[in-house]
């Protein structure tokens, strides 16, 4: 299982940043989690997509719970950022899939 934990972490590191700013990739990431999963994925997303993100779930038949609502700090990146950070509201959701995915 650690194995299969640092291969995924190595391949996610080699993610790029663009990656993360296609519409719909955080669904697309999810549906394949949810399909290796055995029992649960845990998850951040902002907390503006709520209704979206429960919507797909339940039109997937996937259990969504948010677990818990938090601030995350986005550190500037770039010299043409204006603040030093920014805080986004986020759900940490914990999603089960079905036996069928």
């Amino acid at each position: 299982m650690f194995a299969e934990l640092s291969s995924l972490h190595s391949f996610l590191s080699r993610v790029s940043n663009s990656l993360v700013f296609t519409a719909g990739i955080d669904m697309r990431f999810l549906r394949v989690g949810l399909y290796l999963a055995n029992t649960a994925v845990y998850s951040l997303h902002k907390t503006s997509t709520r209704e979206h993100i429960l919507k797909v779930c339940t039109d997937w038949g996937v259990k969504a719970e948010v677990v818990a609502e938090l601030k995350y700090d986005i550190p500037a990146t770039y010299k043409h950022h204006k603040k030093t950070s920014v805080d986004i509201e986020v759900d940490f959701y914990r999603f089960v899939p079905p036996a069928s995915l």
